[in-house]
């Protein structure tokens, strides 16, 4: 049976074979969180071990919360806890973002007033998914030098936030 409850943080057990490196995302959700208030649940396994949802409850502790929203499930055993939690982390990997549709939804949230930081993107994001960036100086070089010693300039991908050297 599955149901969802508040647990307190100090009963639940880290999966301690967790692959996901989530130190820096945890910081990240804490402002999520302070925003829109704890809504996903951690998903835990019938011992109380932690099968999704090891970034949720960082940022819970960094808040210094006592309780989480858990969700309980009943894994026939450990394999499949193990399968879940691997396609559980995966499973975000699995769509993509279709750049023109949220460059219009976030214009409607930034003429709302809305701070877009709030989404989840940080400023070199959000500017390359406006397009809120020079193409010209993009591919800017020096133009007094050989073609063999072009200045190497750090850019920001416009579509993912990435720095990219050229």
């Amino acid at each position: 049976m599955e149901f969802i409850k508040d647990y307190p943080i100090e009963k639940l057990k880290i999966w301690e074979q967790n692959p996901r490196k989530n130190d820096k995302s945890a910081g990240k959700l804490v402002d999520v969180i302070q925003e829109y208030g704890f809504i996903n649940p951690i998903i835990i396994d019938q011992n109380g071990i932690i099968r999704a949802g090891h970034t949720r409850l960082k940022a819970a502790n960094h808040l210094h919360q006592k309780t989480v929203p858990v969700l309980i499930h009943n894994f026939k055993d450990e394999a499949q806890a193990v399968g879940y939690s691997i396609a559980d982390n995966k499973s975000a990997e699995w769509a993509e973002w279709d750049f023109d549709g949220l460059k219009i939804i976030l214009a409607e949230l930034s003429e709302a007033n809305f701070n877009l930081e709030k989404t989840g993107f940080d400023k070199s994001q959000l500017a390359g998914i406006l397009d809120e960036f020079d193409i010209d100086s993009f591919f800017e070089q020096d133009h007094n030098e050989g073609e063999e010693n072009k200045r190497k300039k750090t850019v920001i991908c416009p579509n993912c936030g990435e720095k990219i050297e050229i």
